[in-house]
């Protein structure tokens, strides 16, 4: 029997194989480097849209978080406005109570020395400029209170109408506990009014 096959041994036999073998698996490498290229191309396509969707989604977060922080300042500047506000309102009310409450306390304090100097000091020139003082006094504490209070409200109308009464009248105990119950009572209101941030 021969070695031959087709007029080729085996050794040509085995070349050829491995030449086709070869070839295929060039072929095959081509195809998969072909298929390789394509699939980063892709790849590359699709990061490339990834990242230009990442940026207009940045820049719209960025955009948003922008607003927002507008609208932030802009609320807290209008509540530090309205708390400003309202701490200078408390602070004038507060100021204004002081001042009633010194000029009331003025007042009972000048119109009791008025009454010591008219009942115990002697008929003299002293005595006469010691009352004098005394009403003069009395009015400016009266004028300042008048200054201070609202005269379209009924209670700080009626306190100025108790002191001018104690002024011409003399200011008894009943009295000065009167002025004293109704200050009081003006004073509580408006403090009232201080702690509610009115």
């Amino acid at each position: 029997m021969s070695d031959t096959f087709l007029g080729m041994g085996p050794n040509a036999w085995l070349a050829i194989v491995g030449g086709i073998y070869a070839f295929a698996t060039l072929l095959l490498a081509w195809f998969t480097n072909v298929a390789s290229r394509r699939s980063v191309e892709a790849a590359r396509d699709v990061s490339s849209n990834q990242i230009a969707a990442s940026s207009r989604s940045v820049a719209e977060q960025i955009a948003a978080a922008a607003s927002a922080l507008d609208l932030q300042l802009e609320a807290t500047r209008e509540a530090a406005v309205i708390q400003a506000r309202a701490s200078s309102v408390s602070n004038n009310r507060q100021a204004w109570i002081n001042a009633l409450r010194d000029e009331v306390t003025g007042f009972l304090t000048d119109a009791d020395m008025g009454s010591i100097v008219r009942d115990e000091m002697p008929i003299s020139d002293d005595r006469a400029r010691e009352q004098f003082r005394s009403a003069r006094a009395l009015t400016a504490h009266i004028f300042k209170v008048r200054l201070l209070i609202n005269p379209t409200e009924g209670e700080s109308t009626r306190l100025v109408e108790m002191l001018e009464e104690a002024q011409r009248e003399g200011l008894t105990a009943e009295r000065r506990e009167d002025i004293v119950s109704h200050t009081q009572q003006i004073l509580k209101t408006e403090w009232e009014r201080v702690k509610s941030g009115d």
